[in-house]
Formats: structure tokens, sequence, C-alpha cells
């Protein structure tokens, strides 16, 4: 009670329900956007290797800063960001519909990125520091 006068209870008014739209079939929202099927397939064909070759760059340059970096931590942050990078181009190149063709082409590329990968695992020159920092013992002479 405010001042002697009552206010009404507040009474909760019920969201509006949001319309559900019914999915389309890929024919169908491909015609919608002005495509026929095959050339919606043709384009994404064409994104997806897009994709697998920007993640393939992205990890090589990782591999390329994590080799550079005097931060032991900064140096292992960028190997596993690399390493995610490579198995997400994997996986979509080894989907189905890739063709044979492409497929060999970019198994050039992958096969580079992984052993860039994989150098950042070994042993350098006795001397030289590796990505994570660490030195490694000297040789015996």
């Amino acid at each position: 009670m405010h001042g002697g006068i009552t206010m009404p209870a507040k009474r909760k008014v019920p969201k509006p329900r949001k319309k559900e739209r019914p999915t389309l079939p890929p024919q169908a929202r491909a015609e919608r956007q002005g495509l026929n099927l095959q050339e919606a397939k043709a384009r994404y064909e064409q994104i997806r290797l897009q994709f697998i070759q920007t993640e393939l760059e992205l990890a090589a340059t990782l591999v390329d800063l994590a080799k550079s970096s005097r931060d032991p931590q900064a140096a292992e942050r960028r190997t596993a960001r690399a390493e995610e990078a490579y198995d997400s181009a994997i996986h979509f190149l080894g989907q189905r519909g890739v063709s044979p063709e492409v497929r060999r082409e970019m198994q050039t590329r992958v096969k580079e990125v992984r052993a860039a990968i994989d150098s950042l695992f070994q042993e350098p020159p006795a001397g030289e520091r590796r990505p994570d920092g660490v030195m490694p013992a000297s040789s015996p002479r």
C-alpha cells in the first residue's frame, strides 16, 4: 500500500511463441536462393576446399611461430593450435565428395604441414634451443 492506494498485483504476460519454420529439403533451399542443387553442391565444395587450405596454412604459420618463440609456454600453445588446425583440415579432407584429383593435390601440402609439426618434437642440434625453450643435452665427445 502506497499512501492509501492499493496497487494491483502484477500479472505475468505470456511471451509470444516463435513461429517454427518448416525445414526445407536441400533442393528447395537451394532453389529459394536462386541456385540449383548442382550449383549449391559445387559452391559447397569450393568453400570446403578453401577452408581446408586455410587450416593447413594456419597450421604452417603456427609452426613457424612456435619455432621462433622464446617463451616455452607460447611455443607449446602454438604447437597445440597447429595440431588442431591440421586435424581440422584432415577431418574435412576425409569427408565424402572430395574428388580423387583434389585429394592427391592436397596430400602434398598435408604431408609438408605434418612434417613441419613433427619437426617441433625433434631434438635440434646441440647448442640450439627446442621450441619449448629446453636446451638439449650436449652430445658426448
